[in-house]
């Protein structure tokens, strides 16, 4: 199985409130970082996938704040069969 890692940083979170105040959802979007060292472990996809973004909506309250504006994350992508 191959597996590919990519460095994204989080550029926002945007979190959903109700009427009583709390928290219902966070929006987070995220994009690759740029890497132009050799011998870093992102320079691969960098190489590929010079450009993209990511979004994802998080609906469980125990998750909300786990990603942080302006953190980079190292995502590895992999294969899966169900």
């Amino acid at each position: 199985r191959k597996t590919m890692q990519a460095l994204f940083i989080v550029n926002d979170v945007l979190s959903r409130i109700a009427a009583d105040g709390a928290i219902t959802s966070q929006i987070v979007r995220l994009n690759p970082v740029y890497e132009n060292n050799p011998d870093h472990p992102n320079y691969a996809f960098w190489k590929a996938t010079p450009t993209g973004s990511m979004e994802m909506t998080i609906n469980n309250p125990l998750a909300f704040g786990s990603l942080v504006s302006g953190k980079k994350y190292l995502l590895t992508f992999e294969p899966f069969e169900s």
